[in-house]
């Protein structure tokens, strides 16, 4: 059986070629399995989180591009997270986390829009919840 347009081209290549358009644009088109993304749950939650140990490595890695010493003027909006002294109000006032929890009335997080990995969300608020101390 052959397609025609006046060409005659059999309709197996006309169904090949649409399956090899066809297949990758439905490919595309799957959600992201839970393994891909940020964790659903904690696989590790630290009970008792450290400011030194535990939060500093959080903010270094996804906060401090912006927000460290150098860069916080330019990129931050003035807000430095590089020191317990300076990042300890914003945990006070509900504004550290609010921004990474992506909360109403708080500039989401960091900037490019997803958020930070779940666990590392629910050790700052576990940090915050005890008092976020510096320790």
């Amino acid at each position: 059986m052959y397609f025609s347009l006046g060409l005659k081209i059999p309709l197996s290549i006309i169904l090949i070629l649409l399956l090899t358009l066809i297949i990758p644009i439905l490919h595309s088109c799957e959600k992201p399995r839970p393994e891909e993304g940020a964790p659903i749950d904690c696989p590790n939650p630290i009970d008792n989180p450290s400011f030194s140990d535990n939060i500093v490595p959080i903010l270094e890695l996804h906060c401090y591009t912006c927000h460290d010493n150098e860069n916080h003027t330019l990129l931050g909006e003035g807000i430095d997270l590089e020191d317990y002294s300076n990042v300890f109000p914003f945990a006070k006032n509900g504004k550290l986390l609010g921004s990474i929890k992506h909360e109403e009335n708080c500039v989401p997080m960091p900037l490019d829009g997803e958020k930070i990995p779940d666990c590392d969300i629910q050790n700052i608020e576990r940090w915050v919840l005890q008092g976020a101390m510096n320790n």
